[in-house]
């Protein structure tokens, strides 16, 4: 049986916004005996009632921050639930994330924690905590804020800087923060003044590191020859065209002045 239930917290569903799924899975709800409730329990003597057998529970497991999680109860009681996992929840999630089930939602940080903060529950009424059906399937759900991404450009000679010598060949990295968890495309276009180019994709995703490869240019004068009035590029996200960020330069033709003779000294 986990431990008791401190105090009675109330609940916050969070609110419908762009969210990133960290654990997802469908319970087959069990019968945990009398007294105990219904969900799953790896503390069953009946192994077909425990979390870690696939057919009750889908999807045992997460990994947050490089560390695996598994859950080891899922505990329905009436105004009761009751979610505990193998290891320490850490204190990111406890402030952040927020556990779905069903259609119901429940932050974590309005959970109150013991055991170690390995079991996470939540007290209230019955119309607040419903008590999960028997042998119904419930679809459940850790999930996340998901955070606003920035593009930058580190590039040479650095963005918004003076080059007057023009036979300067360009190169750029692209950096996104978070980092993606798989290679995200990037498009782009040459900006001139108040006109620009067509969108196009670079052909170098940004990887999983945050970090595109190096992209190298033609020379600074090419790029004006081909694009009259060219100033730069233009960069945005394909799966995201509000995530942008511009690179451009002040092109000057560099010249050597004389200086004009000193005047002869006086007699």
């Amino acid at each position: 049986m986990l431990a008791a239930l401190v105090g009675a917290l109330l609940l916050f569903a969070a609110p419908a916004s762009a969210q990133t799924t960290l654990w997802s899975a469908t319970l087959t709800v069990k019968n945990l005996g009398s007294g105990i409730g219904y969900g799953c329990w790896n503390g069953s003597a009946t192994p077909s009632a425990r979390c870690s057998t696939a057919a009750t529970l889908s999807n045992d497991d997460f990994n947050h921050g490089g560390v695996d999680y598994h859950v080891s109860a899922i505990i329905s009681s009436a105004g009761n639930l009751d979610v505990a996992f193998d290891k320490a929840i850490p204190q990111s999630l406890r402030t952040t994330a927020t556990l779905n089930v069903g259609s119901n939602a429940y932050t974590l940080a309005s959970a109150s924690f013991s055991n170690s903060n390995k079991t996470m529950s939540w007290v209230g009424n019955s119309a607040e905590i419903p008590l999960l059906t028997l042998n119904s399937n419930v679809s459940l759900s850790l999930v996340l804020p998901q955070q606003m991404q920035t593009l930058s450009v580190e590039a040479t000679p650095p963005c918004g800087s003076t080059v007057t010598d023009l036979s300067v060949q360009p190169s750029h990295v692209l950096v996104l923060d978070p980092a993606p968890a798989a290679d995200t495309i990037v498009e782009f276009r040459w900006v001139a003044g108040d006109s620009a180019g067509p969108w196009g994709e670079t052909g170098l995703p940004i990887r999983p590191s945050g970090r595109s490869d190096s992209v190298a240019h033609n020379p600074f004068a090419d790029l004006r020859n081909l694009r009259p009035g060219f100033e730069g590029f233009e960069f945005r996200l394909q799966s995201d065209h509000s995530v942008m960020a511009e690179c451009t330069w002040t092109l000057r033709e560099g010249s050597v002045r004389t200086p004009p003779p000193l005047p002869p000294p006086p007699p």
